[in-house]
């Protein structure tokens, strides 16, 4: 089970969520997730993507990086 512990990860699990409902209300209403944001560099082509896609993301990434380290057991030395 995912708590959150800081009003930091709410948020963060919040992005997730609410990307995913985004995508399961577009996956719903239309069968297929819209797709839009379409990035080209030259010949390199990022595969294209939504705003619930971003924040799933950036929400994931947040709670990756928010979450507290724990030190190393040392009993197992």
């Amino acid at each position: 089970m995912l708590y959150a512990k800081t009003h930091v990860q709410t948020m963060a699990i919040g992005l997730i969520v609410g990307g995913a409902v985004g995508n399961i209300f577009d996956r719903m209403r239309q069968g297929a997730v819209t797709d839009f944001i379409d990035l080209h560099l030259g010949s390199w082509h990022w595969p294209t993507f939504n705003g619930a896609d971003i924040a799933i993301v950036v929400g994931a990434a947040w709670v990756v990086f928010t979450s507290p380290r724990s030190p190393p057991d040392d009993s197992t030395r």
